[in-house]
């Protein structure tokens, strides 16, 4: 027993965290666990070990890359050898053998989606390219030439660029580029546009623009510089609405279910589908230094000036507030420093705050936060969760 759970159950909780299968409440369950028990904490790390062991062997099948892991790190009969086995040895033990069992089962309760394990974002750290064929490359941490099946790569610590190969049977098919909180990434396309992605930001593309649009997903927030091209327009896609563009510098903003859109130069139309004309009834379409914000409540557009200080600071890494509460705030420095804040109460989270967030200066932050008396101190917790603590009364 580990904290009152069975071993084989917390093992199970850490697998499904994993394939990102956890409910909220499992999630919680299991942030208790791992924050009141050490051996807990060994048995998550080696999960995590396990499968980016796993995920160094994309070509072999799912049974084949557990099995030949299990070949490689742990004796055939696990049953006989691990109670002579160091700890932390021993949970390798059990994880590993734990993944075979899932995986050569037919439970999709515990891993519904393990058969169509291939590496994806999940099992890498950092800016990582998901593309069409399946595989994955973790991108930004060296200057690099990766020769994929449909393009040849080309990147370095802040920005990807490509060359398509011709003919490519998956060119034309989406890729995923995903930035990481505590990141931002600049990838050129293929037609010469360039989006600068904010942090915790998902971009679908593809290698070529092959129909009679360029068309692209965002998910989060991200800059785009478009090139001109009157003949094949420029689609962006995103939950709430669609942006229809011919050539322009905007700043497209989705995090938390919003959608926000703030031109800088050209012209773009707001639409909900990408079918309709951009007269139709419905669809919005801006001039310079306007912005669209989706109002959630009536799903209707409503046009403000754009205020390009605050709006567009982040692509220097700054953030600027006034008078925001501090629930809000903390949203934001999630994104920019990777880390997760909890707040001690739900009063604490009204509080205002005005000032200024900057990239990789976490210290500052919180260290303003308690000199400004808005929050009477903070705990960082192992796992490098921040908890704010209010003033007390």
């Amino acid at each position: 027993m580990i904290n009152n759970i069975d071993r084989d159950d917390l093992l199970l909780l850490l697998i499904r965290r994993q394939e990102n299968c956890t409910s909220w409440e499992e999630e919680r369950l299991i942030d208790k666990i791992l924050r009141e028990d050490e051996d807990a904490r060994e048995m998550a790390e080696d999960v995590r070990v396990t499968y980016e062991n796993l995920a160094k062997t994309p070509q072999a099948s799912t049974q084949a890359r557990v099995q030949s892991f299990i070949n490689m790190e742990i004796p055939r009969r696990v049953e006989e050898r691990v109670a002579r086995l160091p700890k932390r040895r021993r949970y390798l033990n059990y994880a590993a053998a734990a993944l075979v069992a899932v995986a050569t089962s037919a439970i999709a309760l515990y891993f519904p989606f393990y058969e169509k394990h291939t590496p994806t974002v999940t099992h890498l750290k950092g800016v990582t390219l998901a593309m069409a064929g399946g595989d994955a490359v973790l991108l930004g941490a060296n200057e690099d030439t990766i020769v994929a099946n449909a393009a040849t790569l080309h990147t370095n610590a802040s920005m990807l660029y490509f060359t398509a190969k011709a003919g490519a049977l998956n060119a034309g098919r989406d890729n995923t580029l995903t930035v990481p909180a505590g990141n931002m990434y600049s990838l050129t396309l293929a037609d010469g546009s360039v989006v600068h992605l904010n942090s915790a930001t998902i971009l679908r593309f593809p290698f070529a623009f092959t129909g009679t649009k360029r068309e692209v997903f965002v998910d989060g927030e991200a800059f785009f510089n478009v090139a001109p091209n009157a003949n094949q327009p420029f689609v962006v896609h995103s939950k709430k609405k669609d942006v229809q563009v011919l050539g322009t510098s905007f700043n497209i903003n989705t995090y938390n279910d919003q959608f926000m859109l703030s031109l800088i130069s050209g012209k773009v139309a707001v639409t909900d589908v990408i079918t309709q004309p951009v007269t139709a009834k419905g669809s919005v379409q801006l001039a310079p230094c306007q912005k669209a914000v989706l109002d959630p409540r009536t799903n209707h557009i409503e046009i403000e000036a754009v205020n390009g200080s605050s709006e567009l600071s982040w692509l220097q890494g700054i953030y600027r507030f006034q008078q925001e509460p501090l629930s809000e705030v903390c949203k934001v420095a999630e994104r920019l420093y990777g880390v997760t804040f909890k707040l001690e109460s739900e009063e604490l989270g009204k509080t205002t705050y005005t000032g200024i967030l900057r990239k990789s200066d976490l210290d500052g932050f919180l260290k303003n936060l308690k000199i400004n008396g808005k929050v009477a101190g903070y705990e960082q917790d192992w796992d490098g969760t921040v908890l704010l603590k209010g003033m007390k009364r």
